[in-house]
């Protein structure tokens, strides 16, 4: 644990204040840090002056142990090429970077359910493709939980909220054709998915 005082600025009413926050979440030891970031409350803070709730972000690195991933969260204006070579001498780790707040507690789902985010996001865009051409654009889509042999998102389309199940067999069939993970963190989004869709269409 890490502990830096991050000054905001309300965008609404420009009122001035601070919140302790931290740069360095073991959940093991911190296990109050891990479920303010699945509350999707961390980054967030009201206004003293006005209620607003306010979105903040600054680097943070997310430490799990046991389900063997770590988690870079800073903003991309601030990145440099020494970030993604830390953690390096860690072996069997899964690297992941992040600089959208938001996508932090679906990501450590994710991983502690041992799934590979990169599937879970290709399998994401399928969803979205499908309910595109049923005229059903999705807002988001986010994954919710497995069982045995399905696997659930959360879908949100503009008046409306859904889930979906995804066969667990169609996660194993993109998981067998993905390449072994590399040992540096990887931003793994909606946009790496759609760039892995195209440069597969075109090798085929």
């Amino acid at each position: 644990m890490k502990s830096i005082l991050v000054e905001l600025t309300c965008p609404r009413c420009f009122y001035k204040t601070h919140k302790k926050s931290e740069t360095l979440i073991m959940p093991e030891m911190e296990p109050q840090f891990r479920k303010e970031l699945l509350e999707g409350v961390f980054f967030k803070k009201a206004c003293p002056s006005c209620g607003k709730i306010n979105t903040f972000l600054h680097t943070m690195i997310y430490v799990d142990k046991k389900h063997r991933f770590v988690l870079l969260v800073k903003p991309k204006s601030d990145l440099t090429d020494k970030d993604f070579s830390i953690f390096q001498s860690e072996k069997n780790c899964i690297r992941r970077y992040l600089c959208d707040p938001s996508q932090v507690a679906e990501k450590i789902r994710m991983l502690e359910d041992k799934l590979d985010d990169r599937a879970m996001e290709l399998l994401k865009l399928k969803i979205i493709l499908r309910e595109k051409k049923k005229g059903r654009l999705p807002k988001n889509v986010v994954y919710q939980d497995q069982e045995t042999d399905t696997i659930w998102f959360h879908v949100q389309h503009d008046e409306e909220e859904d889930v979906i199940g995804i066969w667990k067999t169609s996660y194993d069939a993109i998981c067998s054709k993905l390449p072994p993970q590399k040992n540096q963190f990887e931003e793994i989004d909606s946009y790496w998915a759609v760039d892995y869709l195209k440069q597969s269409n075109e090798s085929h």
